[in-house]
């Protein structure tokens, strides 16, 4: 400690210091405070200037975090309302669906009065391109009993209620191969049976069997319900024709149907709970 007392630089130090005092003294008796005021400003000045400038640089940061809070709470209030338009949006959607679908009821209805309608959803199906077997929303409570027949909104036949639940009810399509159903040809009233068939089924085909050789049966030939049994009432549109084959196993011909249906992916289909059967 004594050393340090003793070095150069505690020497020249204690020297700049005394001078300095000497030099403010001085300046003070004789008057030329300003002078000194002068000196002091241009020794601070820079030193705050950059107190000026820090302060300027805190209240930018502050008022750009401000604005980022401020977009960020936009942004938000913007998400918001896209949500509610996209509801109003798809609510208004399923409106049009849902009045499209009614409507398409009231046509089957007008070109076939003598039918009891009754609307139903679609919960469940089978995987694959088309469907095969149905749940439905409505059961025996609903209404829905076994071996009624179900129709597309575009009035195509689509198949049958299998099984009915209090709530529920399983119906097969006429692409199932446990579904049969009487048809005929529109245009020359040739007659026969079409059913399901496991190779075709996934396509969306069936096939129409027990045919007259000499039935007069063409591509793009419609096909109706014959009313034949007490499941389904006669003249229900059913498929067009898409081609035909022969047999060789039973030696006859048979027809490839494509339904008119859609069995893709049904949200509602209509039960026919109640109609007037030929001869009634």
């Amino acid at each position: 400690m004594k050393n340090f007392y003793k070095s150069k630089f505690f020497i020249i130090t204690v020297s700049i210091a005394l001078v300095l005092t000497f030099v403010v003294s001085a300046l003070a008796v004789t008057g030329h405070t300003s002078f000194l005021t002068g000196i002091v400003n241009y020794t601070i000045a820079p030193f705050q200037k950059g107190a000026g400038s820090i302060g300027l640089a805190v209240n930018g940061y502050k008022s750009y975090f401000a604005a980022v809070d401020a977009l960020k709470k936009e942004n938000e209030d913007l998400k918001q309302e896209l949500e509610e338009v996209k509801s109003k949006v798809y609510g208004a959607d399923a409106l049009i669906e849902e009045n499209e679908f009614y409507k398409s009821f009231l046509g089957i209805k007008e070109d076939n009065p003598d039918y009891v309608l009754l609307d139903a959803g679609v919960i469940g199906r089978e995987a694959g391109n088309y469907t095969t077997v149905f749940s439905l929303d409505k059961g025996t409570k609903g209404g829905i009993e076994k071996n009624m027949p179900i129709v597309a909104p575009n009035g195509g036949l689509m198949g049958y209620i299998a099984d009915a639940g209090i709530n529920w009810s399983k119906a097969y399509s006429i692409i199932d191969p446990s579904s049969s159903v009487g048809v005929y040809v529109e245009r020359s009233m040739d007659v026969g049976v079409l059913s399901g068939d496991y190779e075709l089924q996934n396509d969306g085909l069936c096939r129409i069997d027990y045919l007259d050789e000499n039935a007069d049966i063409q591509p793009g030939d419609r096909i109706v319900t014959s009313g034949l049994g007490s499941i389904y009432p006669s003249g229900m549109p059913v498929g067009y024709v898409e081609r035909i084959e022969y047999d060789d196993n039973i030696r006859a011909k048979y027809a490839i149907v494509r339904p008119i249906a859609d069995l893709t992916s049904p949200q509602k289909i209509m039960v026919i709970t109640s109609f007037q059967a030929n001869g009634d």
